[in-house]
């Protein structure tokens, strides 16, 4: 199903016909002179005159403050043809510093032509001042007049061509950055899709609202990862399914060709995915989209994809790292011969208390789980410790207590961030507020809140689902005495105000 790239370019693009030239937008040209001659005179002899097929569009201004004002509410003026003597000596000559600082227009090209040069000469007005060019007026026949206004527009071109294009680079760089913050497909694709719809319809004076996210991966149907307005709620159907039968034709096409797509009112792009497969989005607006670089399509689009490949490589790691730690809670509670689930119990209280705390997405995911392991160093104390049911001696006690740091070199160690975090809460979760804990004594809040929060939760755990388990009403009654001995008094009154939460979090039976 995978089209051989016809060019260095992943991306081929559909031929486009050509608009009309009566289509095209003129380009605007400000006359500021105080003489009504000059603006009659001078629109005659560019009465007949186009640059690359797009007519002239004139805007009047007979002061220099009238023509700061015009420039203000037309940015996009392309050419001044620019009078220095008019409400004042030097009027000119102060719009230009005003259009240039005050409104920070550097794009617009602006012409000095002067019918007095004696009040504004050459040498000091282009040494000084932000022009492009000085011209007297008896000097600009009507041809030399056609060769000032050619020059001055192709520049503007050239320049607006780099400033759209260092533009577009900077919204591509900044909507990689964007994407990759999301947390899930579907939030990845809702953000995909709203980026590229600024990109393509910034200019339009109303977003489109009917987009769609798919994605086909190698051996498996498409499906849609994220829809919006009328492909809202598509997420996990079919892509078929989920378009009509006519447009399903233009998509799988695209798809075909791994091409993109930039017509009048719509916009389809494939994306080929590194690990196989593709990326498909399709946008259907009201208005025309902008004229946009070609090249900065393709980046974003190539964004796209690595993007998406590096997400879903990253939450394959996650579930490793998951699946992982789930394995080894089970073996350590096997070889603990404790009841079943404590681990699990011990990670969703612990997530409670973090959503209470208002801690990070990242913080609620993987702190759980990291908790979950806070008796991983129990794995290397002898059986006959562990499974002992008389009171440890001294001796036995001592080499019990170091299955924190047991658990702290086995896991700190790892690369992995959750294994580092599951590392900390097993080296200090038999810390105690007082100071009195183990194995370094640690008091306050020099334990840190991962241990603590951990520390209630296995009590709590416990005392519910123990040897001799007790009701939530008495366990927290036994967690209350050891407030500000052993436990953080903040996290206990966390614990007493939504007992009931952590009670049917823990699934107490």
């Amino acid at each position: 199903m995978h089209a051989q790239a016809r060019s260095n370019d992943p991306f081929q693009f559909a031929k486009e016909s050509a608009p009309a030239a009566s289509a095209l937008a003129p380009w605007k040209i400000l006359i500021a002179d105080d003489e009504e001659e000059v603006h009659r005179v001078t629109k005659l002899a560019l009465a007949d005159f186009t640059h690359l097929g797009r007519p002239l569009s004139f805007l009047d201004a007979y002061s220099g403050g009238e023509a700061v004002e015009v420039v203000g509410a037309h940015p996009d003026i392309a050419l001044v043809l620019m009078d220095v003597v008019m409400e004042s000596d030097h009027a000119g000559l102060n719009a230009v510093l005003a259009i240039r600082n005050e409104l920070r227009n550097r794009l617009t090209r602006i012409v000095i032509r002067t019918g007095q040069p004696g009040r504004a000469p050459e040498a000091l007005v282009v040494s000084h001042y932000e022009v492009n060019d000085y011209k007297e007026k008896t000097e600009v026949t009507s041809r030399k007049l056609h060769t000032l206004v050619h020059n001055g527009l192709s520049l503007y071109r050239e320049l607006a061509a780099l400033t759209s294009y260092k533009e577009g680079l900077e919204q591509v760089i900044g909507a990689a950055a964007t994407l990759q913050a999301q947390r899930s497909e579907e939030a990845f694709a809702r953000s995909a899709l709203q980026q590229l719809a600024v990109l393509l319809y910034a200019d339009a004076p109303r977003m489109p609202s009917d987009m769609l996210m798919a994605v086909r991966l190698p051996n498996r149907a498409s499906r849609v990862l994220a829809g919006t307005g009328y492909y809202a709620g598509c997420a996990g159907r079919r892509v078929e399914e989920a378009l009509s039968p006519e447009l399903f034709l233009q998509v799988d096409a695209a798809l075909r060709e791994q091409s993109v797509v930039l017509g009048a009112r719509q916009f389809i792009a494939c994306a080929p995915i590194a690990g196989g497969g593709e990326l498909l989005a399709f946008i259907a607006g009201d208005e025309a989209a902008r004229p946009v670089d070609r090249a900065h399509v393709s980046l974003f689009c190539r964004n796209l994809a690595a993007g998406f490949e590096n997400q879903r490589l990253h939450r394959e790691l996650k579930q490793s790292q998951r699946s992982l730690v789930l394995l080894l809670a089970t073996a350590i509670e096997q070889r603990l011969q404790a009841g079943g689930g404590h681990g699990q119990r011990v990670a969703a209280y612990t997530r409670l208390f973090g959503k209470l705390l208002n801690l990070s997405d990242d913080e609620l995911e993987w702190l759980p789980l990291a908790a979950t392991l806070h008796d991983v160093g129990l794995i290397a104390i002898p059986e006959a410790i562990l499974n002992k049911h008389a009171p440890l001696t001294s001796d036995e006690q001592a080499l019990y207590e170091t299955h924190t740091r047991w658990g702290q070199d086995l896991l700190s160690s790892q690369d992995s961030e959750i294994l580092q975090m599951a590392g900390l809460i097993a080296a200090q979760h038999h810390e105690r507020w007082d100071g009195q804990g183990y194995p370094d004594r640690l008091s306050g809040m020099q334990i840190h809140l991962y241990a603590r929060l951990t520390a209630v939760a296995d009590e709590f755990d416990e005392l519910l689902h123990g040897p001799a388990p007790v009701n939530a009403a008495a366990a927290l009654e036994q967690i209350e005495r050891e407030r500000g001995r052993r436990f953080d008094p903040q996290v206990v009154t966390l614990l007493a105000r939504n007992v009931e939460q952590f009670e049917a979090v823990g699934g107490n039976d």
